[in-house]
């Protein structure tokens, strides 16, 4: 599929690595696949046997002092759009939370258009695990970094206050209340 996705990790340790596989297992579960192997580097080879036992799939390790090659080829392509992003934004740093939501977007949004290798040439691997077509205005809208005022005031009163928050974009919320963040 090619389908990538980034999380961030309260730490580089077993827990965390496996709360990740989880939501990554499920995801591909809810899309209607089921992942047999999984390829990676001896990073992983602690937490091997309980992926084992509790998704009853196979890991296939890389070689000693080797990293797996699709996976560094993927992070590769993440950190060049991570790049280009935030050179195109007026900042010289970022909080580290903006940092988390910029490389979970950049990730998110390489799954929006068919990847050249991929299993199809037609259907992008968001459409293919979630079966979701992409809605330009809510989801391309608006640039990561954007100046954006924001809709403040719920119920408008004839005053001179503010009805808007000046804001920074940082992503569209497929969460129940929906909208972008």
């Amino acid at each position: 599929l090619m389908y990538r996705t980034a999380q961030p990790l309260p730490a580089q340790k077993g827990p965390s690595y496996m709360e990740a596989i989880r939501d990554v297992v499920k995801t591909y579960n809810d899309g209607g696949f089921l992942i047999k192997v999984i390829d990676c580097d001896n990073g992983f080879r602690p937490i091997g046997g309980e992926l084992e036992r509790e998704f009853h799939l196979k890991c296939n390790y890389s070689n000693p002092s080797e990293h797996e090659p699709h996976s560094e080829r993927n992070n590769r392509v993440i950190k060049e759009r991570i790049r280009a992003t935030f050179h195109g934004l007026p900042f010289n740093k970022l909080p580290r939370i903006l940092i988390k939501i910029l490389v979970m977007e950049s990730a998110k949004k390489l799954n929006f258009f068919p990847p050249r290798g991929g299993i199809s040439k037609v259907y992008s691997p968001r459409m293919i695990l979630h079966q979701e077509n992409l809605d330009f205005a809510k989801h391309c809208a608006y640039p990561f970094g954007t100046y954006i005022q924001a809709d403040n005031d719920t119920s408008p009163k004839n005053s001179m206050h503010p009805r808007t928050l000046d804001c920074i974009y940082l992503r569209y919320s497929d969460t129940p209340q929906g909208g972008h963040e």
